[in-house]
């Protein structure tokens, strides 16, 4: 079974399980809120947290949908945070359209310049994809680069 992982390793070089990244960040979620009375939303917001991250976008409309009913009919203000947050505003392409959450705000000035200066990750497709290269050439190519992310995900290729 593949193992999913939350974060990258750490100073100890130990990477940090989803399951367990998740597990924690519920359980904190949910003692925080419970001392407001509200453990259930601290569950619920402690499980989106990470999960908005890692679901393929075919999840995430049954769940918008949800959030959309929180924000239409209990007014509901939601507040997304993530460092990798997805793009979350309608949009229709050649087959596929994407409710969304309608009437997004952002509340932070100038995004895009927080974009820039916070950015740590330099995506570099080849320019040729159907060149093979070799084992070694592909090293060689690497090296020149402080770090390097592969994925082995299915749904990542």
């Amino acid at each position: 079974m593949e193992e999913f992982y939350a974060h990258s390793a750490n100073s100890q070089d130990q990477r940090h399980k989803l399951g367990n990244h998740i597990k924690g960040t519920v359980e904190k979620a949910a003692n925080m809120a419970a001392e407001f009375g509200c453990a259930k939303w601290g569950y619920l917001a402690g499980l989106w947290h990470d999960l908005s991250k890692h679901f393929p976008p075919e999840f995430l409309s049954p769940i918008l949908a949800v959030l959309h009913a929180l924000q239409k009919y209990y007014r509901v203000t939601l507040v997304l945070s993530t460092a990798t947050q997805p793009a979350l505003e309608p949009h229709e392409l050649f087959d596929f359209n994407f409710s969304g959450i309608p009437e997004i705000v952002e509340i932070m000035k100038d995004p895009s310049f927080l974009h820039t200066l916070f950015k740590h990750v330099d995506v570099q497709i080849p320019g040729n994809l159907q060149i093979s290269m070799s084992w070694e050439d592909l090293v060689s190519d690497l090296k020149r680069y402080p770090s390097v992310y592969f994925s082995k995900r299915g749904y990542a290729a």
